[in-house]
């Protein structure tokens, strides 16, 4: 994920690519443009939305609202404990965000489920709204989707698991299992108690979640909140603990009713100056590069997609030529961060 400027709408963008070890993959590029199709789809603030998207040379990139700010999981590292007002309001946003695209459904009735609801998936902006994003795990809920069907745009390998071990429903951790919105209600819920408790969600249980096939019975019921912060009020531990709960019957029917029962724990919530708190701690900004690239690997990664490069002082220009037009890069080798991105129309005299 590279941020960039969109020379004619004038704003900032994020531009997202697979990575040259993914752009050979069918399997990848298809989960890539899946995503891309779903939330181009998806119009809600708290979504973050898709500007454009295309291919060059069969590498599939997207353009999408660049969020000045922070995902929630570097606010949780930066800022343990977070007040109880203001993580209810980023999860109460994050069930707006939720509730809009499950309400999405195509011709046959199918809803959408994120699957991969996580505090790193939700992003804070400077003004304090909130954004559900990734959607490359989404899928259509079905009654008894068995994992190895593609009929409703499943991606899933037979047997394979597909999200976060540590914040996946216990429906999503068996094969053959049922999967609808109460699944992000779950994670979400796991989410919530992330940010109250400042601890990662069986984070020691002693075995890796993903390789559970058991009953419900053997599924690890997550601790009650208030064990590890006594402050949270009675009502909203049993909230969580309801949206928790490893029968998918007993949590709440969907996001747009878990915003109204957070709502009363909401008020006063800051959430832009909760971001500025977490940025004064020293967290680094969504969406730039995590590690330093060299310039070699600049050059290496740019040959393989069959770009045409130039290297300046600045960094490295990538060109991208398609058939409507030109894409120039402009990157900070040292960074991996995007300076510049330039469109050019040939269709345009």
């Amino acid at each position: 994920m590279y941020q960039a400027h969109h020379d004619v709408l004038d704003i900032d963008v994020a531009v997202k690519i697979l990575q040259p070890r993914d752009a050979t993959d069918p399997t990848r590029i298809s989960r890539f443009i899946r995503e891309i199709q779903i939330q181009a789809k998806l119009r809600s603030d708290h979504v973050v939305a898709v500007r454009s998207a295309g291919k060059v040379d069969e590498q599939p990139f997207v353009v999408m609202d660049w969020i000045d700010g922070l995902d929630c999981e570097r606010v949780a590292r930066a800022i343990p404990r977070l007040a109880i007002n203001d993580a209810c309001e980023i999860a109460r946003q994050a069930a707006l965000g939720l509730a809009h695209a499950h309400q999405f459904q195509t011709s046959d009735g199918s809803g959408l489920v994120h699957r991969d609801i996580k505090p790193s998936n939700l992003l804070l902006s400077s003004s304090g709204n909130v954004l559900v994003a990734d959607f490359g795990l989404a899928i259509m809920a079905t009654s008894g989707n068995a994992e190895g069907d593609k009929s409703k745009g499943r991606l899933t390998q037979q047997g394979e698991f597909l999200g976060t071990p540590n914040y996946a429903a216990p429906e999503q951790l068996r094969r053959n299992r049922t999967v609808d919105a109460r699944t992000d209600v779950y994670s979400l819920g796991l989410t919530l108690w992330r940010l109250l408790s400042s601890e990662v969600p069986f984070a020691s249980s002693g075995h890796p979640r993903s390789s559970v096939r058991g009953s419900r019975s053997d599924m690890q019921e997550i601790p009650n909140v208030r064990r590890l912060r006594p402050d949270v009020p009675r009502k909203l531990a049993r909230l969580i603990s309801m949206m928790t709960d490893t029968d998918v019957e007993r949590r709440p029917k969907s996001a747009e009713e878990l915003a109204r029962c957070l709502k009363p724990y909401c008020a006063g919530a800051n959430l832009a100056s909760l971001l500025q708190q977490a940025r004064n701690a020293g967290t680094a900004k969504v969406a730039t590069a995590p590690a330093k690239r060299s310039r070699r690997t600049m050059i290496t990664a740019a040959a393989a997609l069959g770009l045409a490069m130039l290297t300046i002082a600045a960094g490295v220009i990538v060109i991208i030529q398609t058939q409507r037009g030109d894409i120039k890069l402009v990157i900070d080798t040292d960074t991996g961060e995007v300076k510049q991105l330039n469109f050019s129309n040939r269709d345009q005299p």
